[in-house]
């Protein structure tokens, strides 16, 4: 069985489903199908289209105040979920000062890649990253930074 949606309201669909709260606009579009006999029962993708997005863990994490709301023109997934794992194949977003892509999967716990490119000038309203930049005498435009996610015991 197969489900298409197109042009959703992302804030109407997250209350209804209580799925996330940390994107907090955007209109989404996604296909799922559904296979109760393959291991992988829900595998799907969707794109959600001129959003916002809290990253404030991240922000709290690296000190940055501008990640607490990211707006975005797309994020992009492709996911699954089993029976004992939820898994986040691809994901990506895009804005002229950042772009996002990870993926991970969640069984017991928590296993992936984050990698996180942001304009310098985005990083100097860090303080510890104004700092490090300027020791450094970093001159490139955008900055990657790449983040192993493990061991976040799921409850």
């Amino acid at each position: 069985m197969a489900l298409s949606a197109k042009d959703l309201e992302i804030k109407q669909l997250t209350e209804d489903f209580g799925v996330t709260n940390k994107i907090s606009s955007g209109r989404m579009s996604s296909n799922i199908l559904f296979n109760s006999a393959s291991r992988e029962y829900i595998k799907g993708n969707f794109n959600i289209k001129n959003g916002a997005l809290n990253l404030g863990l991240l922000g709290d994490a690296i000190n940055l105040e501008a990640l607490k709301e990211v707006n975005f023109d797309k994020i992009s997934g492709v996911f699954g979920f089993s029976k004992d794992t939820i898994n986040m194949y691809k994901m990506r977003l895009r804005n002229p000062q950042m772009s996002i892509e990870a993926f991970w999967s969640l069984d017991k716990k928590i296993n992936g890649e984050l990698d996180l490119v942001l304009a310098s000038e985005l990083l100097k309203e860090s303080a510890g990253f104004k700092k490090i930049l300027s020791i450094a005498r970093v001159k490139k435009p955008f900055i990657d930074l790449k983040f192993r996610l493990g061991g976040i015991q799921r409850k």
